[in-house]
């Protein structure tokens, strides 16, 4: 039951990166704070966000581990570690046109405008009364965020003229 809850999560939190995620690729150790996701497939659109002329053709994460300090948000950092991340990309311009997906891609672009936009309300200086509690809880887990990354392998592939 634990595992289909945090699979929800993580597939709302990561849903634009990584194919669905399902219980059994997951471990929690709820009251540890770990949450480890194992063997996922990537999204052909996982690297939009960066706006590079890229389509991800295959893309493979081998493990995302989180470490959260319940006891201690404030303080204590969360960790994120990822490793074994296998991207086989291809110019975005070699890639069959796709009505539905350019759809979904401006709609996403749109969102990502608006949040950005409340973000920096809730953060400016007298912008906002200084939030409610969980504002200000995820604000202090940004600044405290500890990020590690191993063994990544790009290759990106182009068709020459011949």
């Amino acid at each position: 039951m634990l595992e289909a809850l945090a699979a929800a999560v993580l597939n709302r939190v990561l849903g634009e990166y990584i194919e669905g995620v399902e219980g059994e690729q997951l471990r929690v150790g709820l009251l540890s704070g770990s949450v480890s996701l194992a063997n996922v497939r990537l999204r052909t659109g996982a690297l939009d966000r960066l706006q590079l002329p890229l389509e991800v053709r295959r893309g493979f994460l081998g493990c995302l581990q989180l470490a959260i300090p319940w006891r201690s948000l404030k303080s204590q950092p969360v960790r994120v570690v990822i490793k074994d991340l296998f991207v086989l990309a291809v110019p975005a311009a070699e890639t069959a046109y796709n009505a539905q997906r350019e759809e979904e891609r401006a709609l996403r672009k749109k969102r990502e405008r608006v949040e950005a936009a409340e973000l920096y309300a809730v953060a400016r200086p007298g912008g906002s009364s200084g939030g409610t509690f969980a504002t200000q809880l995820a604000a202090k887990m940004v600044e405290n965020l500890q990020l590690s990354i191993e063994n990544v392998h790009v290759r990106v592939e182009a068709r020459t003229p011949g």
